[in-house]
């Protein structure tokens, strides 16, 4: 299980680090290919003109024999960046269903200490079972330790009603600064808590799976998100 998860880390990262790029060169080498396979037929329509000399025909035809010569490396390097965007591609949707079928909904939040360490906490609640919090402490030199997470408190609803909650110490909610996202199953927020000891202004994201994977919501989604090639 714990081989698994490292895995599971592993692949999120090299995800997020190379599908962007990997979209880009995708795109990147469809134009140009493209754009040569164009400019190859332009040359080959030239061959048969009377207008056009044999000289320059035989000029022509050199480029040709070079464009194509180079189309079959491109065509090579396009494919292996296609085959890598859809195995990343897939990667997310397999791992898209691990979550409509394993949660219910979670609460997360990041904040900068005093000295520059930042604390997170994931408040996460599967559809089975009891909820789980996991709270960390990072120091800039990439080192963290565990904490135990306060007393989770409500806070107001969103605009689109979505339940979200924050931890604090103060015995009191934390206070929502900002609303800085606000969408049907997503809501991103600048709250005002205490942790460690500390007042702290924290970036809090929660996030409805049931919302998120319901009709209307997958519809908007190809609008408001959409995947490109």
């Amino acid at each position: 299980m714990e081989n698994e998860h490292k895995d599971k880390v592993a692949m999120a990262t090299e995800v997020g680090r190379l599908l962007p790029e990997t979209k880009e060169k995708v795109y990147f080498y469809s134009e140009v290919i493209e754009a040569e396979k164009t400019l190859i037929g332009q040359y080959e329509k030239r061959q048969s003109s009377i207008f056009v000399s044999k000289i320059q025909k035989a000029k022509d035809r050199v480029e040709i024999i070079r464009l194509k010569n180079g189309l079959i490396q491109k065509e090579r390097v396009y494919k292996n960046y296609l085959e890598r965007k859809d195995k990343y591609e897939k990667w997310l949707d397999e791992m898209s269903i691990e979550v409509e079928n394993g949660f219910q909904d979670w609460d997360w939040a990041r904040a900068e200490m005093a000295n520059g360490d930042t604390s997170v906490v994931y408040d996460v609640r599967p559809k089975q079972g009891p909820g789980r919090v996991v709270a960390q402490r990072f120091s800039p030199d990439g080192s963290y330790t565990a904490f135990t997470a306060p007393v989770r408190h409500n806070l107001p609803s969103s605009g689109w009603r979505l339940s979200r909650g924050m931890c604090s110490e103060s015995g009191q909610a934390p206070e929502v600064l900002s609303t800085l996202e606000d969408t049907p199953f997503y809501v991103r927020s600048l709250l005002r808590t205490q942790l460690l000891g500390e007042n702290v202004t924290a970036v809090h994201e929660s996030l409805d799976i049931p919302r998120l994977v319901s009709l209307p919501v997958r519809f908007m989604l190809p609008f408001r998100m959409p995947r490109r090639a």
